[in-house]
C-alpha cells in the first residue's frame, strides 16, 4: 500500500492465502481480490490478477519441484506484478559474524 502498487483499479490475487486476512483487509479498502490456499480455500479457483502475492508460501513447501511449480503457477497468473516473500532461518552460527 505504501508503494502505491495497489488501488481500487488493480486486481489482487493471494496465492496461498492461509486464513485470508490480507485479502479481507484489501477488500475492505475497495480492492478487487481473490484468494486460494491448498488447505483453507482449495475449492476457490486460481485467478489471474494484476498483482499476485506469494507471501510466505515457498518457505513452507519442502519439495523443491513443488516449490518451483508454485512459483511458475503464480507467475502464469500475474498480469503486472508478482510479489514473492519468504521467511528464512539464519543459522545461530551467524551470531559470530560481527
Amino acid at each position: 500500500m505504501e508503494a502505491n502498487l495497489l488501488s481500487d483499479r488493480v486486481s489482487f490475487f493471494d496465492y496461498g492465502c492461509g486464513h485470508g486476512g490480507d485479502v479481507s483487509r484489501l477488500a475492505s479498502q475497495g480492492i478487487e481480490t481473490a484468494r486460494w490456499d491448498p488447505h483453507y480455500f482449495l475449492d476457490n479457483s486460481l485467478k489471474s490478477a494484476d498483482v499476485v502475492d506469494v507471501g510466505y508460501v515457498i518457505n513452507v513447501i519442502e519439495n523443491l519441484a513443488e516449490r518451483r511449480q508454485a512459483l511458475i503457477n503464480a507467475w502464469n497468473l500475474t498480469q503486472k506484478i508478482l510479489i514473492v516473500s519468504a521467511q528464512v532461518l539464519i543459522s545461530d552460527a551467524s551470531k559470530n559474524w560481527g
